[in-house]
């Protein structure tokens, strides 16, 4: 305290203390499992605390992570973050998945070959963490822009998310060449790794990673399914609320890249978001994002009549879905016109499933 303030009775403003920085001890101090027990005929999921075992194979994947230049840093962030970690012993074929509401990532260590394999799962699934943070929480909602522009950042998230696990793969495969049983058939780590003996560019090895994400045909079709469920979610959810300002902004290619590539050496075009390879829905996908925008606009006077698919191109045609006519879906509320579509991809998403093999998170 100062002299003046001393004389008129006044307090020094004192200068806050900055957080201390979390570390990966406070990230492994979060860790839980989701366990299983037999009750009759039903199975009962119940939270509890790591066993040894659990604990040491966490730090193992945790360790691996480390090896890698960006990885601990990456960790240190997730920290940050306040992002959580569980293990599920009992969710099916999951690999794992980042829950960015509740702000937890979930691995399935029984769905994994090795280690290493579940530390590339988990190096995806915290760049999913990052991008959600860097774009201030939009893996967790995106609802309020258009729906193509929902499309592109949530494509643009799940081909850097698997650019970052192929880039991760690759830097440990020397150590652990188990790796490769896990990823090394998968489309985007060929991609990476054949530039990088090309040229030993990383750059180059990522943006070829990225891009070849889209032309996966697998993923293109697993992941449209995935990401109709992610846009109907969100938008029942405002129905829910009764909240009428969906889909009313738009989302430049340029923040959508900003937002999904955390790696800042990597440099995609962002004019490739929007070009045919990138930028293209299949006609099904295209008639149920329809469906969404027509039963919410429906619901409410004053809500944004979205046709920003019309934008898109067609993977059947190859044409802009606009140079064909707007489709149309019969119906005017949101569920009815959605379940007459989820009956017609019924068979589609089983043989999706079955072809995808685990691999899509």
């Amino acid at each position: 305290m100062s002299f003046w303030s001393i004389l008129f009775g006044k307090k020094e403003k004192s200068t806050p203390v900055p957080a201390k920085p979390k570390t990966r001890a406070d990230f492994e101090s979060t860790f839980s499992v989701n366990d299983a027990e037999q009750t009759g005929r039903l199975n009962a999921a119940f939270n509890r605390p790591p066993r040894a075992e659990e604990t040491k194979q966490l730090k193992d994947v945790l360790d691996i992570i480390e090896s890698v230049p960006d990885g601990k840093k990456l960790i240190a962030d997730i920290a940050t973050a306040g992002y959580k970690i569980n293990f599920d012993t009992f969710r099916g074929a999951s690999a794992g998945a980042c829950n960015p509401v509740e702000k937890q990532i979930m691995l399935c260590p029984a769905n994994h070959s090795s280690d290493a394999a579940i530390a590339a799962s988990l190096y995806h699934e915290m760049t999913h963490a990052m991008q959600n943070e860097r774009s201030g929480g939009m893996l967790a909602d995106s609802s309020k822009y258009n729906i193509a522009d929902q499309v592109k950042f949530l494509r643009a998230a799940e081909a850097s998310a698997w650019m970052e696990e192929a880039k991760f793969a690759y830097q440990i495969k020397n150590k652990h060449p188990e790796v490769l049983k896990f990823v090394g058939e998968v489309p985007m780590y060929k991609a990476f790794a054949a530039e990088m003996e090309k040229s030993g560019d990383t750059a180059k090895a990522c943006e070829s990673a990225f891009k070849d994400w889209y032309g996966f045909k697998i993923y293109q079709a697993g992941y449209e399914n995935q990401h109709i469920a992610i846009v109907k979610n969100k938008t029942l959810n405002r129905l829910k609320k009764q909240d009428a300002k969906a889909f009313r902004q738009s989302l430049s290619s340029e923040d959508a890249l900003k937002f999904t590539i955390v790696s800042d050496s990597v440099k995609i075009a962002p004019e490739f978001l929007t070009s045919p390879a990138a930028f293209s829905v299949s006609d099904d996908g295209a008639k149920a994002f329809a469906a969404i925008s027509k039963g919410y606009s429906a619901k409410f006077l004053s809500a944004v009549k979205d046709n920003s698919v019309q934008s898109m191109y067609s993977y059947d045609t190859g044409k802009r879905l606009a140079d064909r006519g707007a489709e149309k879906t019969e119906g005017a509320s949101l569920m009815s016109s959605l379940s007459t579509i989820s009956k017609q991809q019924t068979a589609k998403k089983q043989a999706i499933a079955s072809a995808v093999q685990n691999k899509t998170r």
